[in-house]
C-alpha cells in the first residue's frame, strides 16, 4: 500500500512539473534550455519512475541490467 501511495505521489509531481514546463513555454514564451530547472526536475522524476520498484538484475556475465540496458537494446534493433 505504501508503494502505491508513493507511486501516485511521484506521478502527481511529474504532472505538476510538466505543467510548469508547459507554462514556461507557452505563457512566458521561454525556450526549454539544458539549464532549465523544470527540465532537470522532469528528468530526475522520469528516472525515478523508470527505476521504481525494480530489483537489481544481472545478466549471465554478471553485468548489471536495468532500464538503460533495456533502452539501449531497443535502440540497437
Amino acid at each position: 500500500m505504501a508503494a502505491d501511495s508513493e507511486l501516485f505521489r511521484v506521478i502527481k509531481d511529474l504532472k505538476n512539473t510538466v505543467t510548469e514546463l508547459n507554462r514556461g513555454c507557452l505563457e512566458r514564451k521561454l525556450p526549454v534550455m539544458d539549464g532549465s530547472r523544470e527540465l532537470h526536475r522532469l528528468c530526475a522524476q522520469l528516472e525515478f519512475l523508470l527505476q521504481f520498484d525494480l530489483k537489481e538484475k544481472k545478466n549471465f556475465l554478471g553485468q548489471r541490467k536495468d532500464y538503460w540496458h533495456f533502452l539501449c537494446q531497443g535502440l540497437d534493433q
